[in-house]
């Protein structure tokens, strides 16, 4: 329950409506689905209830694409959310399957897509789930901002994915039976290009897997399951995490205790004080210790620098285990590296 309530607030209607209206600032880089898809395992399998069984079927050969890892990250735990919630109370099955796929015009049309699509060589994540379906006269209207048939639903996680997909060249399809359930299929351009580069780059990889650090680590989040999940992964890394519920309390434990601090991650959204504030006032205290701010909302990392200024970074949540290794040996190598 605490690790499916910290993942919604990633989700948070903010960013889902920024991320269909195609705004923010994507970073494309090379991204293996196989990988991404590993590293949120975790995540993934904490938003499904035990009594639906969850399925991963990876490809053989990593399809790679040109992408945004934290809006791909999006589109996975929105599809999956939204996979779900069509199961409702019963019991039932949902895979997550990654792979490549040659889109035909014929098999284009055999489907309903979300927006018009060239044939050609596509890398795919697909979601198939055995929920209630969708009627035909509603597919036209699922990818709509705020169109839901469940009540709990805000009914922007499928129009957010949609955004997402736009922004990365790409299209869904969908295909639906009422009462036998429901496959969605994002089709993104694979990237042969990126295939070349990620080769390059695997001894950084290599390295970076070996990263740890020591020292203490300030961790300041008003949820408690996030705190929690993000002391675990921090806790892998080496650190000695100290915990703070809200801003306010978080600059009061570094003022008491800053000698020994030698990073602070704060959430940007906190009661009391939030993540920005702390940040300045923490600043006063120690203008050198790297701050992270973290966030569900889809920000400019340049913009957050600009209201924090020094040696910090950002990070997106939800974010994995490596995502957090790699930030933290950007940000303060020298300071926490053995």
């Amino acid at each position: 329950q605490e690790i499916h309530h910290s993942s919604l607030k990633a989700a948070d209607l903010c960013q889902q409506m920024l991320a269909y209206a195609g705004r923010g600032e994507p970073d494309f880089r090379p991204l293996d689905l196989n990988e991404m898809t590993l590293n949120l395992s975790f995540l993934l399998r904490s938003l499904v209830p035990h009594k639906i069984q969850y399925h991963q079927d990876l490809a053989q050969i990593a399809p790679i694409i040109q992408g945004d890892s934290s809006q791909i990250q999006q589109v996975v735990v929105n599809l999956l959310t939204n996979a779900v919630e069509a199961i409702g109370e019963q019991d039932g099955n949902i895979t997550l399957e990654t792979g490549q796929m040659e889109a035909t015009e014929e098999h284009l049309r055999s489907q309903y897509t979300c927006c018009p699509l060239a044939p050609g060589h596509y890398a795919f994540l697909r979601v198939e789930d055995d929920g209630a379906g969708i009627a035909p006269e509603q597919l036209g209207q699922v990818f709509d901002p705020f169109f839901t048939t469940k009540f709990s639903s805000r009914g922007m996680g499928l129009a957010a994915v949609l955004g997402i997909v736009r922004m990365h060249q790409g299209s869904v399809l969908v295909n639906s039976e009422p009462g036998k359930g429901t496959t969605m299929t994002v089709l993104i351009p694979l990237s042969e290009a990126a295939v070349a580069t990620k080769t390059e780059s695997v001894p950084r990889g290599e390295v970076l897997e070996k990263w740890q650090a020591s020292g203490q680590l300030l961790l300041a989040d008003d949820e408690p399951g996030v705190r929690r999940v993000a002391a675990r992964m921090l806790d892998k890394l080496g650190f000695e995490v100290i915990l703070a519920e809200d801003g306010l309390q978080a600059v009061e434990i570094f003022h008491a205790q800053r000698d020994s601090i030698s990073i602070v991650i704060l959430d940007l959204t906190m009661p009391q004080l939030g993540g920005q504030d702390a940040c300045a006032r923490i600043r006063q205290l120690d203008s050198k210790v790297p701050i992270i701010l973290s966030s569900g909302y889809i920000e400019t990392e340049m913009h957050l620098r600009n209201q924090c200024p020094g040696p910090s970074a950002f990070i997106a949540k939800p974010y994995t285990l490596k995502r957090l290794r790699h930030v933290l040996s950007q940000v303060a190598p020298s300071r926490t590296l053995p």
